[in-house]
């Protein structure tokens, strides 16, 4: 089923809708909330969070790609539970592991100003990825977006893990150059 059918579902009030969302995106959800939370138990609770805010926020919402719509959900309802049950405890995700990297590059907002510089250093960050190689940016959202591990990026672009680090470690050490510049506190 497309995308339009599942929205006009959702609009209509069906609960096919639901199904039909879980059967077209469901194991990409599924692996979203597991590269986050690392534990079955938890993705099914995302997932089913996901499901209700979706029947809840279409309509009156009406994204432009549902599948993004969706990942976003799952990401930050992933994020949001991770929070909640300390993921120094857990440290089996990617999320850990790939913050860990961008550390050098980005430092965490102590005060309301650092916050406030946060929308900048957004706009900053999706310009420097628009200067990128297409390669370069999918693997950059692959990891630090979609928080894939290493050895599935490098699966699923057809390239080596060692190629896919060393990528990676390029762009971190571009994008911190980048920021420097542009004035941001590394």
């Amino acid at each position: 089923m497309t995308e339009k059918e599942i929205k006009k579902l959702l609009k209509e009030r069906s609960q096919q809708a639901i199904r039909e969302t879980e059967k077209s995106f469901g194991r990409y959800l599924h692996s979203i909330g597991m590269n986050i939370l690392a534990n079955e138990e938890d993705v099914q609770e995302v997932l089913n969070d996901v499901y209700t805010a979706i029947w809840n926020n279409i309509p009156p919402n009406d994204p432009e790609s549902l599948k993004a719509y969706l990942a976003r959900l799952v990401k930050n309802c992933s994020l949001d539970m991770l929070r909640k049950r300390n993921a120094d405890k857990r440290g089996k995700g990617e999320y850990a592991l790939a913050l860990d990297e961008l550390a050098e590059c980005l430092r965490s907002p102590d005060s309301p100003e650092d916050e406030a510089e946060s929308t900048l250093l957004k706009e900053t960050i999706v310009r420097f990825l628009d200067t990128r190689k297409r390669d370069e940016r999918v693997m950059f959202v692959k990891r630090y977006w979609y928080f894939y591990s290493i050895s599935e990026i490098a699966l699923q672009m057809k390239k080596s893990e060692s190629n896919v680090k060393t990528t990676l470690m390029r762009l971190r050490n571009a994008l911190k150059e980048k920021l420097e510049k542009e004035g941001f506190d590394i």
